[in-house]
């Protein structure tokens, strides 16, 4: 136990350290980086869309319930995947570059350029609402999460459903905790690309994400991954 005191001492040091860098980065600073990664980024989402649609398989029970709205989709990956399966999907993303990438893909995607903080679209309007893919945890702030989650809320009919996955910072794939905010930068092409600049991630574990969403008005509702899984995803419903 006395052995193992220096290394845990060391981890509480680092994690406190990034989290002091991470909670530096500001929502515009992440909207610069995700500017800048925004073709990178694509290039890897779109070569992996095979293992996205493998993941996605689990919420297809919950797609025939009408539109879908995919918060943050970012190269256009998820929605392409939802459009091919012949589901009426919506993405909002804010990243001009990442609309670019997606069009130069597949010009006929259904998206909308948007602040995911303040969507143009009525109360009530969506069935299914995604905040798929660690949608949440880049978003840096606490309070720009709980608003993006409200914005969620509001949106979504009093019967439907809200889909989500986000880090998960027990993840058995990790040497050791993660910090609950980080900074990182971006590596693609097998190292060969690396970011100029940091983003930010926010990780959870089950009773945290369970918090963040009872906060904004959900509960929920179906567990979807394991406690150690490299990520944690749920079904949530209105309260």
């Amino acid at each position: 136990m006395l052995k193992q005191l220096p290394r845990l001492a060391v981890t509480y040091v680092r994690g406190r350290w990034l989290q002091r860098k991470a909670q530096a980065i500001t929502l515009a600073d992440q909207r610069r980086f995700i500017e800048e990664i925004a073709p990178m980024y694509a290039e890897d989402r779109w070569r992996s869309r095979k293992r996205i649609a493998e993941e996605l398989k689990v919420l297809k029970p919950w797609l025939n319930k009408g539109p879908v709205l995919e918060f943050g989709s970012g190269a256009g990956a998820v929605v392409s995947i939802l459009k091919r399966w012949g589901v009426d999907v919506y993405g909002v993303e804010y990243s001009r570059q990442m609309i670019a990438q997606t069009c130069l893909r597949d010009d006929t995607m259904p998206l909308v350029q948007a602040d995911g903080l303040n969507l143009p679209f009525a109360d009530c309007s969506f069935p299914v609402v995604f905040l798929w893919g660690n949608t949440l945890g880049p978003v840096p702030r606490e309070i720009n999460r709980h608003l993006m989650l409200k914005e969620a809320r509001r949106v979504l009919k009093q019967d439907g459903i809200l889909a989500i996955s986000v880090r998960n910072r027990f993840s058995s794939i990790g040497r050791a905790v993660q910090p609950l905010e980080y900074p990182f930068k971006y590596h693609a092409r097998k190292g060969e690309w690396t970011s100029s600049q940091q983003g930010y991630n926010r990780s959870y574990g089950y009773l945290d994400l369970e918090e963040v969403l009872e906060r904004a008005g959900f509960e929920i509702h179906t567990r979807l991954t394991k406690r150690k899984d490299a990520t944690l995803a749920v079904i949530a419903c209105l309260k």
